[in-house]
């Protein structure tokens, strides 16, 4: 069930540089822009209404084992996810939303936020299906920036603390009155975690699997938790819609609390965007 800790996740195995395929019954030209990592880029309806189900199609080259979706940055208040058995399009089952909320398959008809995240029972498939059936203002076209599937590597026991930082990478010049002149680029994130005193061997296996892997993997800092009851306020890095596809960076510091081997251990990891 969702605990609202930091989450990490297999790359996304929708990728279109990996040779996945998307196809839409309009706009079918911008739907690969679901299955890229970039926040500029979306797949948007043409001529759609609240009468009007767009079907997207995503398939996988190969078949994969998946136990979370994500449809981020997205309008759609009515809509259905399915898999494919192989021989038919099958609903999910044992399905948790965000906030933990238990749902009847990936079946929504009054969705209100602008990302989804869904956790069920691991299905293998190489087919996955959207019908986007109302947008969440009545009769707008219908956008997806990014389809998300993958499965989970863990999510942290304890809460260390997390700094994410957000950068727009600016260039400076100054001028001869001696103000600057910035120009500001394309956002990306790290995101640093410190653990202090941290008792929980299970958070430590996650630490070294992602620091052993070469493959880089998804950070999700809110994991799957969202309003008041969770978070203060509602700030970049901490939002449904903002998760990372990043890489570890720098060593990995092994230490126990004051040299005393009976505490927990000391240790802080750097995760950057990558490509």
């Amino acid at each position: 069930m969702i605990n609202g800790a930091v989450k990490f996740f297999e790359q996304s195995y929708a990728l279109f540089k990996n040779g996945v395929t998307a196809t839409a019954t309009s706009n079918d030209t911008a739907v690969k822009y679901i299955l890229d990592v970039s926040r500029y880029t979306e797949w948007i309806s043409i001529g759609s209404n609240d009468l009007t189900v767009e079907t997207l199609l995503v398939t996988l080259p190969a078949d994969k084992t998946i136990n979370r979706i994500f449809l981020r940055d997205m309008n759609l208040k009515d809509f259905t996810v399915k898999y494919w058995n192989g021989s038919a399009f099958t609903a999910f089952t044992n399905v948790i939303g965000v906030n933990g909320v238990s749902t009847s398959g990936i079946t929504e008809t009054v969705y209100a936020r602008d990302t989804a995240y869904y956790e069920f029972d691991a299905v293998t498939t190489n087919k996955l299906q959207i019908l986007a059936n109302k947008s969440q203002v009545v009769d707008a076209e219908k956008f997806i920036g990014g389809f998300v599937v993958t499965e989970e590597i863990g999510t942290f026991e304890g809460f260390p603390r997390v700094q994410p930082v957000a950068n727009r990478n600016e260039t400076r010049k100054i001028a001869l009155s001696k103000r600057a002149v910035i120009q500001k680029s394309y956002e990306t994130n790290k995101v640093k975690i410190t653990f202090k005193t941290h008792p929980y061997q299970s958070d430590l296996d996650i630490i070294e699997t992602l620091f052993d892997r070469e493959e880089s993997f998804l950070v999700y800092p809110c994991g799957g938790r969202t309003g008041t009851t969770y978070f203060k306020v509602e700030q970049k890095n901490w939002r449904l819609k903002d998760i990372y596809n990043v890489q570890l960076t720098g060593g990995l510091k092994n230490e126990y609390e004051k040299g005393v081997y009976t505490l927990g251990f000391n240790k802080s990891i750097t995760m950057v965007e990558h490509i």
